[in-house]
């Protein structure tokens, strides 16, 4: 089998993350690859050729208008001619062995993609990013992606993110390549194509094919959550079987909670039913953060933060049914990235 990778990272602007993300990717032990950035704003593109690149990787720039990232990782899987295709996020980084470690499996199994940890964070994380972290790591948090985002074992998967995604480039033309008019949730929309298309253990997820995620802040990730909420019809019609009724969990927990603190006002009782409901809630989420080696005061603050990241996340699934995330659901997708 050839060898030959393209890595896309699709990006906004020229800015310290996407230096990082390039960095680091100049650094495989796999040296038969090339860089392509699609891009919208090249202002001080300088800063990316002048990153020591002692192997002489070639780095192309794709220069584009206020495209979604769709369109980008497209944009940068036509122009090449690779035998497999690479996406990376601009605020993540590869470790030095992504490519190789993808590579030996490909020649190991019959499949058409591999992926790993997409979740990790940077090692120099502050004190509150790592509270984040650990929340996301949650099944309350994550649900279904918690185990694709973080896990160091290998298996076969049916959905991972494309920002940890190396595909055969034979096999991403012959799906068509990723949905244009999708904003958010491309990723689910892309693996059932895949899956469609090839069947059952052609995605592989392995520990090792690891990339480092940037955490946003507290602020922009409950923005996220809002956003990704918003777009909740695309992950439903993507998905198969319990997994469209589990990721309305935080909706029905919340239109719940809802119905018992408005029947308070009426009947004092179910003040107590609500107050026992929460904190045995709250007790189940502090069973689940066990998992993580914190004292009791991280646990609260990472409890606060998974509730309030699920408000969120109803909320946008609410203004999803009012068909109302085609005006804000962008513009607030995009604030929780900067």
């Amino acid at each position: 089998m050839s060898d030959f990778f393209n890595i896309v990272i699709p990006a906004t602007k020229v800015d310290d993350l996407l230096v990082n993300c390039v960095y680091h990717t100049l650094k495989q032990t796999h040296k038969n690859y090339r860089i392509v950035i699609v891009i919208d704003d090249d202002y001080n593109i300088k800063r990316l050729f002048s990153l020591p690149n002692k192997n002489h990787i070639k780095i192309d720039l794709i220069k584009t208008s206020d495209v979604n990232i769709s369109t980008k990782r497209n944009l940068g899987a036509n122009k090449s001619k690779s035998d497999f295709l690479a996406f990376i996020d601009s605020d993540a980084y590869p470790v030095k062995n992504w490519l190789k470690n993808s590579l030996n499996i490909f020649n190991e199994k019959k499949i058409e993609v591999v992926t790993g940890p997409s979740g990790l964070p940077f090692p120099n994380k502050s004190y509150l990013n790592n509270l984040i972290n650990l929340s996301k790591r949650s099944y309350f948090s994550s649900g279904l992606w918690t185990k694709r985002k973080y896990s160091t074992e290998d298996f076969f998967i049916d959905q991972a993110e494309t920002s940890n995604f190396i595909i055969k480039t034979e096999s991403f033309k012959k799906v068509g390549g990723m949905n244009e008019k999708i904003y958010i949730g491309e990723d689910t929309n892309f693996c059932k194509k895949i899956n469609d298309f090839f069947g059952e253990n052609k995605m592989f997820y392995s520990g090792k094919s690891i990339i480092f995620h940037k955490d946003r802040s507290l602020k922009n990730f409950i923005l996220q959550r809002l956003a990704w909420g918003m777009y909740i019809d695309v992950e439903f019609n993507n998905l198969h079987g319990l997994n469209k009724l589990l990721i309305f969990l935080p909706l029905i927990g919340l239109i719940i909670g809802t119905i018992f603190l408005i029947l308070c006002f009426k009947f004092i009782n179910f003040i107590f039913i609500l107050i026992i409901l929460f904190i045995f809630f709250c007790y189940i989420l502090f069973r689940d953060l066990s998992k993580f080696q914190i004292n009791f005061i991280q646990k609260s603050i990472c409890v606060f933060i998974i509730i309030v990241s699920n408000i969120s996340y109803s909320i946008g699934n609410l203004i999803c049914l009012t068909r109302f995330q085609k005006y804000i659901g962008k513009k607030i997708y995009r604030n929780s990235r900067t």
